[in-house]
């Protein structure tokens, strides 16, 4: 009879035989449905373990898992433990069949999958901190708290280990001790959007319901989150299909590389062309790219095909305002706004383009609205602070240009604008005060003296 290591591995192989595995791993059953591209991916790594060519069962399993196909990487992962030669050691393999279990929502056996990792090497910070995740969720406070230290121990700059261990303190009612952790990751990693919204729930639980607000406000702005670890981000690379290919053109856009992205939909577009999320995609990729005309050419026939979708209408605006084509760029822009009137990117992007045709009043309308809907970032804040500078609509700009302030206190060009809304409104003491803050952040004497002027004051700051 087995005993051991040995036993527990065959008692895996009897839990998750979903499918038949007559040469000792399943086949890929493609009735239904399924992405060409996926299918074509799944079926050349089971070739490769048809020729039982080096790795190829691990590489199987880890098309399966990239593919959200769980039950056979499930499977598959486990069979690996069984192959010395695998290519991964059994610490890994159980890292990655517990990440799988949490999928399937079979999360006790998840604990014992990172468990029996942990058994094997402690010497990978997210064994400990999806474990935690587990026990926190279990009401096991202690032994999640116990096991977040440890992820800490082993990587101090986790984001997850920390946002973990700050879940525990709240759990622990010591909002406080959490507030100063992950403010400290903030200041080591700002724009984190998971970070502002846990943060939201730390000052509530403080009592500090104007900063919890603010904290939710930035948790809507932050596009930040963290990375994938090293080995999830190595399956995630094996992802495959219409929107997999999407979702990658979309991670290079929000790191500016859009030749990246247009790579990256090189061959769904081959293979699914008129697919909405790659129309969409591959518009703004092109748009990105400094390639509007191109842009055009793929969402002016989209948007005929897709006459409900707002974004391609969006997008089409963009590029004819690339093009310096602002009216055209006004209808495409109306359009998308009349689709979905609650999509501040639409308004932001009407605001500019009425501006440049001399419609301030309408500019300012909607940039406002933009504003409403949460489109806070420094520019656009900057921008409508000018357009009712413009328009003389002093209480206005001041409003806008304090909240530019208050979210933005680094940037010297808010403060001076401030100053000279605060002036043109007949306050020359917060005009004063505005100048004080713009000078302290390096804004040059020039600017400066402009809005002296007009406080009748034309002497250098001292």
């Amino acid at each position: 009879m087995p005993s051991g290591p040995w036993l527990t591995l065959l008692l895996l192989l009897a839990a998750c035989r979903d499918s038949p595995a007559a040469d000792g791993w399943p086949r890929f059953d493609a009735a239904g449905g399924v992405d060409p591209l996926v299918l074509a991916r799944v079926r050349a790594a089971e070739a490769a373990c048809e020729r039982d060519e080096p790795g190829s069962l691990l590489e199987l399993a880890k098309v399966h898992d990239a593919n959200g196909l769980d039950n056979l990487a499930l499977e598959v992962y486990t069979r690996c433990l069984a192959r010395p030669d695998s290519g991964a050691s059994a610490a890994e393999l159980h890292f990655h069949r517990g990440r799988v279990l949490e999928e399937l929502g079979r999360a006790e056996e998840a604990l014992a999958a990172y468990g029996a990792s942990l058994a094997e090497a402690d010497d990978y910070a997210p064994v400990r901190w999806r474990r935690g995740g587990l026990l926190l969720e279990a009401g096991r406070v202690d032994e999640a708290r116990a096991d977040y230290e440890r992820a800490l121990a082993l990587e101090p700059d986790s984001v997850p280990a920390c946002l973990g261990l700050a879940r525990t303190l709240l759990a622990l009612d010591r909002p406080a001790e959490a507030r100063t952790l992950l403010e400290a990751v903030l200041a080591r990693r700002p724009n984190q959007r998971f970070v502002h919204g846990l943060l939201a729930r730390v000052h509530l639980a403080l009592g500090d319901e104007e900063r919890a607000e603010e904290e939710q406000r930035l948790e809507a702005l932050a596009r930040n989150s963290p990375p994938a670890d090293r080995l999830t981000a190595d399956v995630r690379k094996r992802a495959t299909g219409v929107l997999a290919s999407v979702q990658r053109a979309n991670d290079l856009l929000e790191q500016d590389q859009p030749r990246e992205a247009l790579e990256a939909l090189r061959e769904v577009q081959e293979h699914a062309p008129d697919e909405l999320a790659v129309l969409q995609a591959l518009g703004q990729a092109l748009i990105a790219a400094g390639e509007p005309r191109r842009a055009l050419e793929v969402l002016l026939p989209g948007r005929q095909a897709y006459p409900g979708d707002d974004k391609l209408a969006l997008f089409a605006g963009l590029a004819h305002e690339a093009l310096g084509a602002p009216a055209a760029a006004v209808a495409e822009l109306e359009r998308a706004r009349n689709i979905d009137p609650a999509f501040a990117p639409t308004w932001l992007a009407l605001g500019r383009v009425q501006l440049v045709l001399g419609r301030v009043e309408a500019s300012e309308q909607a940039l406002a609205r933009a504003v409403a809907l949460g489109e806070e970032s420094a520019g656009t804040l900057l921008l409508l602070g000018e357009v009712q500078t413009r328009r003389a609509d002093w209480a206005g700009a001041v409003r806008t240009l304090e909240r530019a302030c208050t979210l933005y206190p680094a940037t010297g060009a808010h403060w001076t604008q401030l100053a000279e809304a605060h002036a043109r409104a007949g306050d020359p003491a917060a005009a004063e005060a505005a100048l004080t803050e713009a000078v302290r952040r390096g804004v040059p004497a020039r600017r400066v003296e402009a809005v002296r002027k007009l406080l009748g004051n034309a002497e250098a700051p001292r």
